[in-house]
């Protein structure tokens, strides 16, 4: 199984723009063709946020008189379940994808 078949396997939604998983895996430095092993979860993990990032802002698609609706806080609420598996990540990682920590009033002085 190549790389971008396992990202397809991810998405539980009918995304069928091929575009959209290439340009996905290429900006994590990836290569759909390449055979997918375990050790690439995390990236392809990644990769699957960035996807339903997308598709939160976008959460209409309508092919011919065929319409699908995404709900937005429910592809945020996954993307930020797959983000809390890796709790080591950057914050600035969280925060490009928007889905960074909560803001406290606590003052820093």
């Amino acid at each position: 199984m190549t790389k971008k078949d396992a990202l397809k396997s991810l998405v539980d939604y009918d995304v069928t723009d091929d575009n959209l998983y290439d340009k996905v895996l290429t900006d994590h430095g990836l290569t759909g063709s390449d055979t997918y092993a375990s050790t690439d979860r995390q990236e392809l993990d990644l990769c699957l946020v960035d996807i339903l990032i997308y598709l939160a802002a976008h959460p209409e698609i309508k092919d011919g008189q065929s319409s699908i609706k995404f709900d937005p806080a429910h592809l945020r609420a996954s993307a930020k379940e797959i983000m809390n598996r890796y709790p080591n990540l950057a914050t600035s990682t969280r925060i490009a994808r928007g889905l960074g920590g909560t803001v406290s009033a606590k003052t820093l002085w």
